[in-house]
């Protein structure tokens, strides 16, 4: 706008100059004569401030221009730098431009890329047909594929290839925009995330197990060494306090049972876990002694199943032991005072089913929702004071790692069931399926 108006003043200036030189010329002492040089003095005045306009402008535009050249370098410093590998193109796939990333996952320099066909790299057949598709799409659409890809040195991998329309200036308003991701190292990311929030997840679990008891345990200790307790409470309480840190040890132990289950392969779990071919029938007489005092207390008879002839099991003693101890256990919790409990395992097509029934207070649909969540321990009304909330949720993952699955089913009033099914680790999956 300033330009414009400084051209319309400029001209009007050099009129009024000829106007004026041609008046002086005929009589220099015309009113006509000191008109205009008024006019022109105006004019002038006029012509100085547009320039002094135009100069601020100019000022502010190299500001400007030199600002775009900072983004610029900062922008192709991110580029270069993207740990993500980013190439334009043209819409025949030839390389304009790549990052340093780019060059690290096609194993080739940057620059040496630059007027080479993507279809060198990349799958003629795919490439071309994803470029076929975004032909058809909005300018701001983007396709996603899975193409194979073939580096220099010949290493050979599957990735992950967007592409989309280049949103550059007008003249290069026909490339495209594309990244390339190797999908084994995306799973690697995957595996590195998942196993650095299972760490998290095991010191949260810990802290929120520890803290209580321990804090307890430190005030009884204080009120034992200060005197306040009287000597005949002291036995008393030093009982308790020694069952409670049993109770926080098989805890620990049992969150450090779920971290190794979680956090490596089973393969890697059950050679390092010690896996044999384990008898049902001593586990199941094993977990029935153990919580023998806990029923006889409540007059719970325990009616056990076990099929006989039940093919060779391969896997950690320790782990069916705390499913079974588990699941009688909570029976034992939830049963009403002379009442019984049934315990059944058989072998069902390529499963070992192991079923545990009781016929208590049952479970409401909406806390079923949540029974084998980790610290989960009861609705209102429901919750058991000596209850971690971890064993439910340790046999879930015990019946996963041996390619099964924990399900509950339960009526208010009339009972629950618990059914595992597992597969023995011989076997590969799908094998011996009906």
């Amino acid at each position: 706008m300033t330009n414009d108006r400084f051209e319309t003043i400029h001209a009007n200036t050099l009129n009024l100059l000829v106007n004026l030189n041609n008046r002086l010329l005929e009589d220099p002492r015309t009113s006509e004569s000191e008109q205009l040089l008024e006019q022109l003095t105006v004019a002038v005045e006029e012509l100085s401030v547009v320039s002094e306009e135009m100069s601020q402008q100019n000022s502010e535009l190299i500001e400007t221009q030199d600002e775009l050249a900072r983004q610029i370098v900062r922008y192709r410093h991110l580029f270069d730098t993207a740990p993500v590998a980013y190439l334009l193109t043209d819409r025949a796939g030839l390389i304009v431009l790549v990052n340093s990333a780019a060059g690290k996952i096609l194993n080739s320099k940057p620059r040496s890329l630059e007027g080479r066909p993507l279809a060198i790299y990349v799958a003629q057949r795919q490439l071309f047909a994803a470029i076929s598709e975004l032909g058809g799409k909005a300018e701001h659409a983007h396709i996603e594929r899975v193409v194979d890809v073939i580096a220099s040195g010949g290493r050979s991998f599957t990735a992950l290839v967007s592409v989309c329309h280049y949103l550059g200036s007008d003249n290069e308003k026909d490339l495209l925009q594309w990244t390339i991701q190797d999908r084994d190292y995306l799973r690697q990311l995957d595996e590195y995330a998942i196993k650095f929030q299972l760490c998290q997840d095991f010191v949260n679990a810990l802290m929120h197990d520890l803290k209580v008891p321990v804090i307890g345990a430190q005030r009884i200790l204080e009120q034992l060494q200060d005197g306040t307790v009287a000597p005949e409470l002291r036995e008393v309480i030093l009982a308790k306090l020694a069952t409670s840190n049993e109770k926080l040890l098989e805890s620990i132990n049992t969150l450090l049972d779920i971290y190794n289950i979680s956090s490596i392969s089973p393969e890697v779990y059950l050679q390092a876990a010690g896996a044999s071919c384990i008898n049902l029938q001593e586990i199941l007489e094993d977990c029935l002694h153990t919580v023998s005092l806990s029923a006889l207390s409540k007059n719970i008879s325990i009616n056990t199943n076990c099929a006989d002839n039940l093919p060779p099991f391969f896997a950690v003693s320790l782990d069916l032991t705390r499913m079974v101890l588990c699941l009688v256990d909570n029976a034992i919790k939830y049963s009403a005072p002379d009442s019984s409990i049934d315990v059944r395992i058989r072998q069902e097509h390529r499963y070992l089913i192991v079923e545990v029934e009781d016929y208590g207070s049952g479970i409401s649909a909406a806390d079923q929702l949540h029974i084998f969540e980790r610290f989960w321990q009861g609705g209102q009304g429901n919750r058991y004071p000596s209850s971690y909330g971890l064993g439910l949720y340790l046999s879930n993952k015990i019946a996963e790692l041996y390619q099964g699955t924990l399900q509950l089913t339960s009526e208010v009033g009339a009972g629950s069931c618990f059914t595992a099914r597992l597969v023995s680790f011989d076997q590969k999956p799908g094998q011996n399926s009906p």
